[in-house]
């Protein structure tokens, strides 16, 4: 699959977002954290989501007559919901 990026949910990363690929958003549950595809910002009230610079689009990827499908980022992530969206590397398991 090809890796492409759009407005959706971040990945929770242990540790560190990749350097110079990703905007860290800070702590989820810890010792995780959410990143962003480097050319997105995470809104500060919202850390998981990641939107375009200057807008918090977490209102709109939530309504389904804007955004019907739940999605990634990163559309090379897995999305999961526990009480709210992340998203892990393929594979991976997640809690």
């Amino acid at each position: 699959m090809a890796n492409s990026t759009a407005p959706g949910w971040a990945i929770r990363r242990s540790g560190t977002c990749l350097s110079g690929l990703e905007t860290d958003c800070g702590a989820t549950y810890a010792p995780f954290r959410g990143c962003c595809p480097m050319e997105f910002a995470c809104p500060n009230q919202y850390n998981v989501a990641c939107c375009p610079s200057g807008s918090n689009c977490t209102s709109s990827l939530l309504n389904p007559s804007v955004t019907p499908e739940v999605k990634c980022a990163n559309t090379t992530w897995d999305l999961f919901d526990n009480n709210g969206y992340f998203c892990c590397e393929q594979g991976l398991k997640a809690y």
